[in-house]
Order: C-alpha cells, then structure tokens, then sequence
C-alpha cells in the first residue's frame, strides 16, 4: 500500500495561514494475508457536504483550471493565493476534527468492548499539535501513547500514520506484540479508525532526501535543514531574498524544470 502527498507543491509560500504547517512524505507499508491473524475492526465515515473546507478551488472536472486560476489574489494579511493553490479553512476543520473524530474512536472502542485501557499505543493523524491535543484530551488517552512526529516532520498528510509509527514507534513495533488504534481525517471531509494488532514486524528506516539540495539550490557556508517541510522552506526563501549565495525555489523555476528533465532523461 502506497500512500504519500507533495502537499507543499501546492502551497502558496506568500499563504501564512497554511503554508508553515505541511511537510512532504510518502510510505510503502506491504500488507500480507496470514491464517488466524487477528481481524481488523474499522470505523469509516466521510461527508461529502465538507469538500470545500480542504481543496484546490480550479482542480478536477469541477472546475478545469484556465489562465485566470493562476492570477494571484490576496484573501487576507499575508495570505495570497491562487485558485490551483490549497485552500484550507482552518476553524472549520478545527471544529470538524474535534467534534467528529472522538465520537468515532469511542464507538469503535466500544464495538470491541475496548477501553484506552486496551490499546498499547493511538497513532492520530498529524494535522496540528492543538487540534491533536483536544483530540487526545477528550478521549483521556495518557501522552505516553499518543506519540507525534509533526514536530519534526510537519503534517504530512496521508503519509503521517505510517511515518509516526516508523519513526516513533520503530523499536516497538519490531520488538513486541501491539494493539494499536490508528485514526486519520481531513480531506472530504473523512475520518476513521482502525484497531489491528502488530506481531514484532518489520519496519524500515527512515529514508531523507533534500529535494533542493540535490540539486544544487542550497549552498555557500549555510544550509537549511529540513527545507522538503514549509518552516524550512519559507526560512530559506526568507534568507535568499536577505542574503546573498542562497539560490532557492522562487528564483530558480527555469533551472529546476532543466535539472529535472536531465534527471529524467539520464534515468531513463
């Protein structure tokens, strides 16, 4: 199962009110039938009513872009966009994720006979640390199994679960026995979770890899760490218009599509 987004790829990094939160990941997680394995209990749900409360506006068969989507508009102080752009409204998932996402967790719980008791670690989506807490604090699950991996990493979107698990949780899903409990929402608007039980599988490391700096766009006697996420990436845009001997993003369009095409060429 493969799962990923670019989500800064469509970010505007002049949209403040978003564009620090995201970071880019993608997972390969192999699933493998095994007889008498435990079975995996599920709550789904989703509502369609929401789908503009995370989306790019011209994007799809809804609404085709055209020139006009990418003209610039401004939807606030430091907020510009365009319409081929995320949009995100924040309150509204806010309000979305802690009045729907508790609910969900306690019934499927409570489908099993479960309690927090029950299940040795929550892996929730990373979508941010105050909306995660509310989430947490609700269901009174204790901070030692809630663990997080957006401080580091930012939301990344789908990917999130698996990247907390590998890079959290990676001694003890290799070295013991789980009951996990695994809920994602966003986009949709969607949310579910899931109870399954690990046995001392295996779990890859991490693997980083700096977009920019393989290409040669960060350099001289500075270099930004970490700039795949929007924090290190707007920094470095930041420093590129201030100090000299930063070639980033924003400057270099022409030269990456040309490195990229080499790439790909030379791959091929």
């Amino acid at each position: 199962m493969l799962v990923g987004d670019i989500s800064t790829a469509s970010i505007s990094y002049k949209d403040k009110s978003i564009y620090t939160l995201f970071g880019d990941c993608g997972t390969a997680t192999a699933i493998e039938r095994s007889e008498g394995a435990p079975v995996m209990h599920f709550n789904m749900m989703s509502d369609g009513s929401g789908f503009d409360a995370i989306y790019i506006p011209h994007s799809g068969t809804r609404r085709i872009a055209d020139k006009s989507s990418l003209e610039m508009q401004k939807f606030g102080d430091g907020i510009y966009r365009n319409m081929i752009q995320l949009f995100l409204d924040g309150v509204r998932v806010f309000n979305f994720a802690t009045m729907e996402v508790p609910p969900n967790v306690k019934e499927l719980l409570e489908s099993q006979n479960m309690t927090v008791e029950d299940i040795d670690q929550f892996v929730f989506h990373q979508a941010n640390l105050l909306m995660n807490e509310v989430i947490r604090k609700k269901l009174k699950i204790p901070k030692e199994k809630y663990p997080y991996s957006m401080n580091t990493f930012g939301n990344t979107s789908s990917a999130s679960i698996p990247l907390t698990m590998i890079t959290q949780l990676r001694e003890k899903i290799m070295n013991e026995k789980l009951k996990l409990l695994l809920s994602g929402f966003g986009v949709g608007l969607s949310w579910g979770s899931v109870i399954l039980e690990t046995n001392k599988i295996v779990c890859s490391e991490l693997m980083k890899y700096n977009f920019y700096e393989s290409f040669g766009f960060i350099r001289k006697n500075i270099m930004i760490t970490g700039a795949s996420s929007g924090i290190g990436r707007q920094a470095a845009i930041e420093l590129s218009e201030k100090a000299p001997g930063f070639l980033l993003q924003e400057k270099l369009l022409k030269n990456l599509m040309k490195h990229l095409t080499n790439y790909m060429e030379t791959a091929m």
